[in-house]
């Protein structure tokens, strides 16, 4: 339900403590002044948009954090299937080094502030994070200017990227429901960026080269393309001048990926994979939401009536019958359609009858409109959620940016974030259950060999 979970599937972080840039005359390294920002005079929250089509969003806040994110369209399905990990690749490499500056040195720079930077990805969105202490926020936004503006890119980094993401898909072989979910996604969506592993395959890595990630966040980084918000302790008069200077030339004509996801199958699709751990999983996919379509606040109420301790899955399938060692729902979302996804482990030998309980419990969503104490719990679930997130700076910032970007005014993603699923009924969940889930997509087992 935050605004970023769709986009934080793959990223990497220098913490703690011009290339790429689409225009015959990028703007020039941004310099290392250090100074501190006045607080912010008001607490309004401002949307503007700049001459070249960037959208930026201000909202400025008494406290002592200053958050920036910048989202842009994108994801997975920037690259084609077969240059599966280019996007995992661009999120870990942004870091690595900008404007001159090697990883290490960069990296010291980020940790000096106190600062924290990252560059995350998902499958229909691309977004790149900096929150700093407000002292340093100046010196911290000039960082991260220079970062978005003039990565490096270099192909010595990126050989210390390609092994790392090549340990992770060794460490995968050793998850065998990771393998199963996987697999499902590549039968329901073959061909599609969706269907390939977002971590990429040992073929696809060991082609990968420098070059094409410059080509990457090249066609991403386009004023128009582009939502920049942030929030904290500033000042936004003297904030948004420095935006406009900093990214005021960056040239529009984004192109959106002509990718279309494939029809559902006709028939229920099952595969197996085969573990060496003496436990079984189910997982299973029935039609889900797209991205800030109608339907996605009722299929995410729909997953809080099935997830969680107090949800029905839990309840059934653990509690009553004990088929469960782990047991939940969950949405997700991709540009044009997406998944509601359910999954169980339990013991071999009952994994028929915990299938047949699953698949059960999540379709009675079809059958009888959930009673109203079951759908409040499910909801008041939802907006405490949504009201811790939205104590964080961070948060906001990444709240406000996806709003934005996802066709809504960004301002306004305090009551949107909130009222996402404030108005959703019995009535529209068993409606949309009536349709959806008639019978699965997608049955994945994994079981002892």
């Amino acid at each position: 339900h935050v605004a970023e979970d769709e986009t934080l599937e793959l990223g990497a972080t220098v913490e703690l403590g011009a290339e790429g840039v689409p225009s015959a005359t990028p703007p020039p390294p941004v310099s290392r002044r250090v100074g501190v920002q006045a607080l912010a005079r008001s607490a309004t929250t401002t949307r503007h948009v700049l001459d070249n089509g960037l959208r930026v969003i201000l909202d400025p806040a008494n406290t002592d954090v200053v958050a920036v994110r910048v989202a842009g369209l994108g994801g997975l399905r920037a690259a084609p299937a077969s240059a599966s990990g280019r996007v995992a690749a661009w999120a870990r490499m942004l870091t690595r080094g900008a404007a001159g500056l090697d990883a290490h040195t960069f990296a010291e720079e980020v940790e000096a502030l106190g600062a924290g930077m990252s560059a995350m990805a998902g499958r229909s969105a691309q977004v790149v994070r900096g929150d700093f202490v407000r002292g340093n926020a100046d010196a911290g936004l000039e960082l991260f200017a220079d970062m978005l503006l003039h990565p490096e890119f270099l192909e010595e980094e990126l050989a210390f990227v390609r092994h790392d993401m090549l340990a992770a898909l060794d460490e995968r072989d050793d998850l065998p429901e990771l393998i199963a979910g996987e697999r499902l996604w590549a039968r329901l969506y073959p061909g599609h960026p969706y269907g390939a592993p977002a971590g990429g395959t040992r073929g696809t890595l060991s082609r990968l080269g420098a070059p094409a990630l410059r080509e990457l966040h090249a066609r991403w980084l386009r004023a128009d393309n582009l939502v920049l918000t942030v929030a904290g302790g500033f000042d936004p008069d003297l904030m948004l001048r420095r935006i406009r200077r900093w990214f005021g030339r960056l040239p529009g004509g984004w192109k959106a990926p002509g990718v279309v996801s494939p029809p559902p199958p006709r028939e229920t699709v099952r595969l197996r994979v085969g573990s060496d751990r003496e436990q079984a999983h189910v997982i299973v996919a029935w039609p889900g939401a797209r991205v800030a379509g109608p339907e996605q606040p009722v299929v995410e109420l729909a997953a809080g009536v099935l997830g969680g301790q107090g949800g029905r899955l839990f309840l059934q399938l653990r509690e009553e019958h004990g088929l469960a060692y782990a047991v939940g729902a969950h949405g997700e979302d991709g540009w044009d359609s997406g998944l509601l996804v359910g999954g169980i482990a339990t013991d071999p030998d009952r994994i028929d009858e915990a299938e047949a309980r699953l698949i059960a419990t999540v379709q009675a969503l079809a059958e009888a409109e959930v009673p109203a104490e079951e759908l409040e719990r499910a909801r008041a679930a939802h907006l405490g959620g949504i009201e811790a997130e939205l104590q964080a700076t961070s948060s906001r910032a990444a709240l406000a940016s996806l709003t934005e970007l996802y066709g809504n005014d960004g301002t306004t993603y305090r009551a949107l974030a909130r009222g996402r699923v404030q108005d959703v009924t019995a009535g529209q969940i068993r409606a949309w259950a009536a349709g959806a889930l008639q019978r699965p997509l997608a049955i994945a087992r994994v079981e002892p060999r």
